[in-house]
Protein backbone atom coordinates (compact mmCIF):
# COMPACT_ATOMS: atom_id res chain seq x y z
CA UNK A 1 0.00 0.00 0.00
CA UNK A 2 1.46 3.70 -0.84
CA UNK A 3 -0.42 6.74 0.70
CA UNK A 4 0.42 9.64 -1.65
CA UNK A 5 -0.73 13.42 0.07
CA UNK A 6 -1.34 15.73 -2.24
CA UNK A 7 -0.61 18.87 0.02
CA UNK A 8 -3.54 22.10 0.44
CA UNK A 9 -5.33 20.63 -2.45
CA UNK A 10 -7.16 24.29 -2.46
CA UNK A 11 -5.69 27.28 -1.88
CA UNK A 12 -2.24 28.95 -0.71
CA UNK A 13 -0.63 27.80 2.17
CA UNK A 14 -1.44 29.28 5.40
CA UNK A 15 -5.21 29.45 3.60
CA UNK A 16 -7.50 27.78 6.32
CA UNK A 17 -10.06 27.02 4.24
CA UNK A 18 -7.04 25.15 2.62
CA UNK A 19 -7.87 21.27 2.42
CA UNK A 20 -5.64 18.18 2.24
CA UNK A 21 -6.28 15.00 -0.10
CA UNK A 22 -4.27 11.69 -0.38
CA UNK A 23 -4.49 9.25 -3.14
CA UNK A 24 -4.21 5.63 -1.54
CA UNK A 25 -2.68 2.95 -3.79
CA UNK A 26 -3.54 -0.57 -2.65
CA UNK A 27 -3.11 -4.24 -4.72
CA UNK A 28 -6.20 -5.47 -5.09
CA UNK A 29 -5.88 -9.27 -6.94
CA UNK A 30 -3.88 -8.53 -10.34
CA UNK A 31 -5.23 -4.92 -10.18
CA UNK A 32 -4.75 -1.39 -8.33
CA UNK A 33 -7.45 0.05 -5.92
CA UNK A 34 -7.26 3.52 -5.49
CA UNK A 35 -9.00 5.44 -2.76
CA UNK A 36 -8.78 8.99 -2.64
CA UNK A 37 -9.85 10.48 0.57
CA UNK A 38 -10.04 14.40 1.08
CA UNK A 39 -10.00 16.09 4.64
CA UNK A 40 -11.13 19.43 5.36
CA UNK A 41 -10.56 22.04 8.42
CA UNK A 42 -14.60 22.26 9.09
CA UNK A 43 -17.38 20.19 8.52
CA UNK A 44 -19.33 23.21 7.13
CA UNK A 45 -16.47 23.28 4.69
CA UNK A 46 -16.48 19.99 3.17
CA UNK A 47 -20.65 20.33 2.96
CA UNK A 48 -20.08 22.96 1.01
CA UNK A 49 -17.59 21.39 -1.17
CA UNK A 50 -20.38 18.21 -1.32
CA UNK A 51 -23.80 20.59 -2.07
CA UNK A 52 -22.14 24.07 -4.04
CA UNK A 53 -19.06 22.14 -6.10
CA UNK A 54 -20.33 18.25 -6.04
CA UNK A 55 -16.78 16.95 -4.75
CA UNK A 56 -17.71 13.34 -4.48
CA UNK A 57 -19.19 13.21 -8.08
CA UNK A 58 -16.16 15.29 -8.98
CA UNK A 59 -13.83 13.08 -7.21
CA UNK A 60 -15.62 10.03 -8.89
CA UNK A 61 -15.50 11.41 -12.17
CA UNK A 62 -11.17 12.13 -11.51
CA UNK A 63 -10.70 8.40 -10.90
CA UNK A 64 -12.82 7.28 -13.63
CA UNK A 65 -10.35 9.39 -16.08
CA UNK A 66 -7.51 8.33 -14.25
CA UNK A 67 -8.70 4.22 -15.43
CA UNK A 68 -9.47 5.58 -18.48
CA UNK A 69 -5.92 7.24 -19.33
CA UNK A 70 -4.07 3.78 -17.60
CA UNK A 71 -6.46 1.52 -19.78
CA UNK A 72 -5.17 3.18 -23.29
CA UNK A 73 -1.98 3.21 -22.44
CA UNK A 74 -1.95 -0.37 -21.21
CA UNK A 75 -3.72 -1.26 -24.82
CA UNK A 76 -1.48 0.58 -26.94
CA UNK A 77 1.58 -0.94 -24.92
CA UNK A 78 3.53 2.26 -24.05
Amino acid sequence: MLDHPLGNGCGPAGDPNAFESVLTFAPDGAATRIEMRTVFPTKQLRDEAVEKYHAIEGGQQTLSNLAAYITEIVRKGS
